[in-house]
């Protein structure tokens, strides 16, 4: 089967993220004399660069052969999403950092206010909640898709917390760094609360999406 290509899969999602966002409220990095670069600004870099990657050093040649075995006896639907995965953890990366204490304590934006969290430590930590974020998204899209067996779903609900510990670790020096099974642990028992959240309203991704334009109203 012939996959989309990488730049029209990201095309997509960076559309679906940040194609309702028309200001520059959210900030990814700062630096002394220097502009600072919002998150839309950052992400657009970030996957430009890696379409630049995997085009010079053809990858998407080597991703494309390796998912029909990674996808085995499922549907082409499923490959499809398994790509689509991949090209996400680029786009959701970061998206984390719409942490108002991250905000406010690492990018010194004062549009926004500390808030008081025991959910995240720190509490201006952006990698889990990205990670977070990266399977609210991919989940909601999976269980939504009428096209998906409910076997194809479980198989690639598996695959999408393996994306998000890449996100996860984005910072660290290798993937090992952090304790693996601590990571699938913290989302232990959880499995209840994702299938309220995704049949009740899609209610976490519409929070995010408020949460981005919020400051655009």
């Amino acid at each position: 089967m012939n996959m989309k290509d990488c730049k029209e899969i990201i095309q997509g999602q960076m559309e679906l993220l940040f194609g309702r966002l028309k200001n520059d409220s959210y900030l990814a990095h700062i630096c002394p004399g220097k502009s600072a670069e919002s998150l839309q600004e950052h992400t657009a870099k970030v996957v430009e660069r890696a379409c630049w990657l995997i085009g010079k050093h053809g990858l998407e040649k080597v991703v494309d052969r390796l998912i029909p075995g990674i996808a085995g006896k499922y549907s082409e639907n499923v490959q499809e999403e398994l790509k689509r995965m991949f090209m996400a953890v680029f786009v959701f990366h970061d998206t984390g950092k719409v942490n108002d204490n991250f905000q406010y304590s690492r990018m010194l934006n004062r549009l926004f206010k500390h808030r008081k969290t025991e959910i995240l430590v720190p509490a201006y930590g952006h990698s889990f909640l990205s990670a977070w974020l990266f399977l609210a998204f991919e989940l909601d899209r999976v269980w939504q898709d009428p096209c998906l067996t409910e076997e194809e779903k479980k198989m690639l609900f598996v695959y999408a917390f393996f994306f998000a510990y890449v996100i996860r670790q984005h910072h660290s020096g290798g993937l090992g760094c952090a304790d693996e099974e601590e990571f699938f642990n913290s989302f232990a028992g959880g499995y209840e609360e994702w299938i309220f959240f995704i049949e009740n309203g899609r209610v976490v991704i519409e929070f995010f999406l408020t949460r981005l334009l919020k400051k655009v109203r």
